[in-house]
């Protein structure tokens, strides 16, 4: 959906509004001119919800393709860390490119690189999981 800046100033920071609009979508995108004033429409929900938008560098249809290729890991209190690295539709060699281009930035992600990771699991939503790395 597409949200003028009338549109987000009606919301006038409903809470249970915005928290729906940010349930609707994974990720937003913005020009760099709205970006400045959706604090003032929205308040604080889309920080506090990790969907505040990303500024429009390029053209909207490549913002719109890395958007849908963004991979966010979540890191909790214990030290495994599950992301989303692909879905049915994709052939066997995409899958193994998210899965290279998934470890690799979790790796630049880690102080000591490779020396702080013991163990690489794969793993579908029903099925057993298979061990990449021990």
């Amino acid at each position: 959906p597409c949200f003028s800046e009338d549109k987000m100033r009606s919301f006038n920071r409903n809470r249970r509004v915005v928290k729906g609009v940010l349930k609707r979508c994974t990720s937003f995108l913005a020009s760099p001119e709205v970006i400045k004033k959706i604090p003032r429409f929205l308040g604080a929900h889309p920080s506090r919800a990790g969907k505040f938008p990303r500024p429009i560098a390029g053209s909207i249809d490549e913002e719109i393709a890395n958007a849908k290729c963004y991979v966010r890991l979540q890191v909790k209190k214990t030290m495994c860390i599950c992301a989303p690295v692909g879905h049915v539709g994709l052939t066997a060699d995409q899958l193994r490119r998210n899965i290279v281009l998934t470890v690799n930035c979790l790796v630049s992600l880690c102080p000591k690189g490779w020396g702080n990771i013991k163990r690489l699991y794969i793993k579908s939503t029903m099925g057993p999981a298979v061990d990449l790395m021990k």
